[in-house]
């Protein structure tokens, strides 16, 4: 009898098949059940070994004994005993060489970023990594804050390690409630590592565990558990910081950990209300950002020295005025010289240099602003608002397109998932009329996020100044199918209605809207005005204007313009726009929108000498952009033409952006003043009433689609 016969009447061959079988699905539950009670990354590989080293035993156990009734009998071969050992014995050895020389070391000698070459996507740096929500076990709402504060700030330390790329936590928290698979994340993201850890409070204790691995194939390569009071917290986080940064082999910067918390405090109390702020600060939703300013100075009242509560404090008060457009310079200059006295006290916290960027930015000192960006992110390189905030300016301001450019990549690559960067991103190539480029990024952007309110105003829009009316309103009505706020994307849909001289349906939406909602925001009382002011129902307009608070009344330039407030919003260009009335005019990018309007103004005030310097500097300055080269601008190359006097080149200018489906704001030719030429002239008319044509040609088969409120 051969061998291989003789294992087969032995039934070996049943029992590996068996064996095999029964192993595998014991591995299977083992890779779940390890993690969920954080076992340590060796469990799960002595139990794969303990596995292996199974087998061969199964097979002599198959080999030696046979099953009777009277139970197992020892029966050994009289040939082949000597081969099957040997062949056990190989697999043992096999078994126990995978355990010890398959393993990844980390230690000081062999760095993960030499030893491990799977983790992350072709292209993925070794040193790199995301820090993922920390799991709050306690459950509770209200400790939330706490696991996800201690993520952030383990996130905040690492994005100060020179030499290491972090992700930004607006797109590693998105992760928060997914199944994880580790690979997905890593390519995602595009980092070669992850950290995830849990928190659980129990009174004034904290359990805290914490574990690095691999995004490639979820491989521990460090892991830390701490059972400590919360007073203990800060020396937690700096031993968490420490040893990642040992095992990604980069060096900590000049200080040690220290450095990495610079501006901080020892203080719970206050540790815990800036947790609290921070977690609302970044939802960018106003009451959430108000919630979030009040912390911040709870937090800097529990400890003055709390340096980065106080810029954060600040930082909210200047988001929430730049969100609900109500910051002025002077707000800007008090910003400014807070973040001053700050940085005198700590010359190395990054987030006062960003935040004073921005401010000074608003100020127009646009190289300070550049020198604040460079230094905080010199000190943190991994702030992708930094660098968001610094290709705008570079880019709308100074137009380095080149270097905006690299700016706008590098805070993508931080901040690979969130949507408001893409969304920048993409003005900045209109700016470049790189419309198609942009508006194909901003769709992508919208299929990611479907029930995102910004991501499908920016593609309605860009959708609306290409021509196509009725993408623009379809988007927004796929946006409400998806879930995104109604009222406002139903807002926008009558806004729509009025930038493109649609009156009649315009007063039907916002009749509806108003009555079905009572106008919350008081949004539709100011499009109302507007709309009034487009269609020359100027009775309406001041009765409407007289209707609303004072301090609720919207600051339109063109409205403003229409009701003889001509004055106020000569000075307010002066403010915002000061290059505009140098001699000879400096117009930056930005100045697009603006200068035809601050011309008309000026000759109006009888300086017709300098309405005609900057009118020629205008039309020069953005000759070779065919749409002037601005989200959401006026006619102002046409408006130009025509308080000049050349209202034929005025009509050629309108009959080409036509030609370019230009449709909006086509109003403005009523409501800007000096223009009484240009409607009079001849030419002007035909281009009218194809305006007309073409609105009602787009919006006929819509309103049977029911795409605004009031529709019929």
């Amino acid at each position: 009898m051969s061998f291989v016969e003789e294992l087969k009447q032995r039934k070996v061959f049943k029992v590996a098949a068996a064996y095999v079988v029964a192993g595998w699905i014991a591995v299977q539950v083992a890779s779940i059940a390890l993690p969920a009670f954080e076992a340590p990354a060796w469990a799960m590989r002595a139990f794969i070994l303990a596995i292996l080293l199974g087998f061969p035993v199964a097979l002599l156990v198959s080999w030696a004994f046979d099953r009777t009734g009277q139970g197992l009998e020892l029966n050994p071969g009289r040939r082949f005993n000597l081969r099957l050992l040997a062949i056990c014995a190989g697999l043992a050895i096999l078994s126990v060489g995978w355990f010890f020389l398959g393993k990844t070391t980390v230690d000081a000698d062999v760095p993960v970023a030499e030893a491990s070459t799977a983790g992350g996507s072709a292209g993925t740096s070794e040193r790199s990594i995301a820090v993922l929500p920390f799991r709050n076990l306690g459950g509770e709402e209200s400790t939330l804050y706490l696991s996800d504060g201690l993520a952030e700030t383990s996130l905040d330390m690492l994005a100060r390690v020179p030499g290491l790329k972090v992700i930004a936590r607006s797109s590693s928290f998105t992760f928060r409630d997914a199944a994880l698979d580790t690979a997905q994340a890593g390519m995602k993201l595009g980092v070669a590592h992850l950290l995830q850890g849990s928190v659980q409070t129990a009174g004034e204790r904290v359990r805290i565990s914490v574990q690095l691995v691999r995004a490639a194939d979820a491989e521990q390569l460090w892991s830390g558990s701490y059972d400590r009071q919360l007073t203990d917290v800060f020396a937690i986080q700096d031993e968490i910081a420490s040893e990642v940064v040992k095992a990604i082999a980069v060096a900590l910067p000049e200080g040690g950990t220290a450095s990495l918390s610079t501006g901080g405090t020892r203080n719970v109390a206050a540790y815990e209300a800036y947790l609290k702020g921070n977690q609302l600060l970044w939802t960018r939703q106003i009451a959430d950002m108000q919630q979030a300013q009040a912390y911040f100075e709870q937090a800097k009242a529990l400890d003055p020295s709390y340096l980065q509560a106080e810029t954060m404090a600040v930082l909210a008060e200047q988001l929430i005025a730049a969100n609900t457009n109500t910051l002025e310079r002077a707000d800007a200059r008090r910003y400014r010289e807070a973040y001053d006295a700050i940085l005198a006290r700590e010359p190395r916290l990054a987030e006062a240099y960003i935040a004073r960027g921005n401010a000074r930015s608003r100020l127009d000192d646009l190289e300070g602003a550049i020198s604040d960006y460079d230094a905080g992110l010199a000190i943190s390189p991994n702030l992708a608002v930094g660098h968001q905030w610094r290709a705008e300016s570079l880019f709308f301001e100074l137009e380095r397109v080149a270097d905006a450019v690299a700016a706008y990549r590098r805070a993508m690559e931080l901040d690979p998932i969130t949507p408001q960067l893409r969304i920048a991103y993409a003005r900045s190539l209109v700016a470049q009329n790189r419309e198609a480029e942009a508006l194909a990024l901003l769709r992508e952007v919208r299929t990611a996020h479907a029930d995102n309110l910004n991501a499908a105003a920016e593609v309605s829009l860009l959708e609306l100044q290409t021509g196509d009316i009725a993408a623009s309103f379809r988007t927004l009505g796929a946006a409400k199918r998806a879930g995104a706020d109604a009222y406002r994307l139903d807002t926008l849909a009558c806004e729509t209605l009025a930038i493109i001289d649609a009156d009649a349906d315009a007063v039907r939406c916002i009749d509806a809207l108003a009555t079905s909602s009572g106008d919350p925001t008081g949004h539709l009382a100011g499009l109302r005005l507007f709309n009034s002011a487009a269609a020359g129902r100027m009775d309406d307009v001041r009765r409407d204007w007289e209707a609303i608070p004072a301090d609720a009344r919207p600051e339109d330039p063109l409205l403003m313009v229409t009701l003889g407030r001509e004055a106020e919003v000569l000075a307010r260009l002066r403010e915002y726009f000061p290059g505009l009335f140098e001699a000879p005019p400096r117009l930056r990018r930005l100045d697009v929108g603006a200068y035809a309007l601050a011309a008309s103004l000026l000759a109006r005030q009888g300086q017709s000498g300098d309405a005609e310097a900057l009118l020629r500097a205008g039309l020069a300055r953005f000759a070779d952009s065919p749409r002037n080269g601005e989200w959401g601008i006026g006619w102002s190359e046409a408006t130009a033409h025509a308080l000049l006097g050349d209202t034929a080149a005025a009509c050629r200018s309108i009959a080409a952006a036509q030609g370019r489906g230009r449709v909006e704001y086509f109003a403005e030719f009523r409501a800007i003043p000096g223009l009484d030429a240009l409607r009079a002239d001849p030419c002007f008319a035909p281009l009218a009433a194809a305006h007309r044509e073409r609105v009602e040609r787009a919006l006929a088969p819509l309103r049977a689609e029911r795409l605004w409120p009031g529709a019929e």
